[in-house]
């Protein structure tokens, strides 16, 4: 789960290569995580609910470590059926109208990662896995 968005336009956008001379987005995420929550440990759950396609969505984030070394570990389980419409939508041309429904809307996504750091402000080690 994105913790902060930074936005970069202008000549601050080239450090991140020339293919961003328009600007850049960067997602400031605590998958790789820079020190342990306070007390140790922190958990976050997240459930949502889509009436439109009838979307469930669950998420867990999981941090913890001590004085010189942190983890981090994420899952997020998202699933959809297709769109509800009023009305009617064409495939083709010459094909039947489907009543109702936006064919080919619905989805399925799983995410994990997990990462870890050891050392103290200068990270000695930091390593990220992440299955999308």
């Amino acid at each position: 789960m994105a913790q902060q968005l930074e936005i970069f336009r202008g000549p601050t956008s080239l450090l991140y290569g020339g293919g961003a001379v328009g600007g850049i987005v960067n997602t400031v995420t605590n998958r790789i995580p820079t020190m342990a929550p306070e007390g140790g440990f922190d958990a976050e759950f997240e459930l949502r609910n889509d009436t439109v396609s009838d979307g469930r969505t669950g998420a867990v984030t999981l941090d913890g470590g001590g004085d010189s070394w942190a983890w981090h570990v994420d899952a997020a389980r998202r699933k959809t059926d297709p769109y509800a419409i009023p009305g009617f939508a064409e495939l083709e041309p010459d094909d039947d109208e489907v009543p109702g429904l936006l064919e080919n809307s619905d989805m399925e996504s799983d995410s994990f990662a997990a990462g870890a750091s050891l050392g103290r402000r200068q990270q000695l080690f930091r390593r990220l896995y992440q299955y999308v």
